[in-house]
């Protein structure tokens, strides 16, 4: 009779904790989800997804990152701001090596947006601040390339 009891209880919380673990949908498909609107590029409900790739992961906040699912160390370092009213995204194609410094961090116009972009200083900042940026470091011996978004609000 203990023993029927403890298996039941033991049913009853296997129960349990399928329910909770579907409660938020069935998970992440490999795919992601990609729109199909005429803008933008990311994948759907994620602005620092890779349509290419349908990867979906990255950090919230000033920016996020994206590098084949490779960690930070630490966290992204800030970039200055200036005196202008730019805002917007700016999207910092970078080259990690196997270390996991940034040998590479160049901004790019796929991924930005808003008048942030086009100034000069706030790219050299952003670039800046990404070369700072350190990964985990890879058990592969060749370099790997990805993304760090900035983004930039003005009060």
């Amino acid at each position: 009779e203990k023993k029927d009891k403890t298996i039941q209880e033991n049913k009853k919380d296997e129960r349990i904790a399928n329910q909770v673990k579907n409660a938020f949908g069935k998970g992440v498909s490999n795919d992601g989800s990609r729109g199909d609107s005429d803008e933008g590029s990311s994948t759907q409900g994620n602005p620092f997804g890779n349509s290419s790739t349908g990867e979906i992961t990255g950090v919230g906040g000033y920016g996020g990152y994206n590098l084949g699912g490779r960690g930070l160390v630490g966290s992204l370092p800030y970039p200055e701001y200036d005196n202008s009213n730019d805002a917007g995204i700016i999207a910092i194609s970078i080259t990690v090596d196997p270390q996991g410094k940034v040998i590479s961090a160049i901004a790019t116009v796929n991924g930005s947006k808003g008048t942030a972009f086009s100034n000069p200083k706030l790219r050299a900042s952003a670039e800046a601040a990404a070369r700072k940026s350190r990964f985990e470091r890879s058990t592969g011996s060749s370099n790997q390339t990805g993304v760090i978004i900035y983004i930039f609000k003005q009060n």
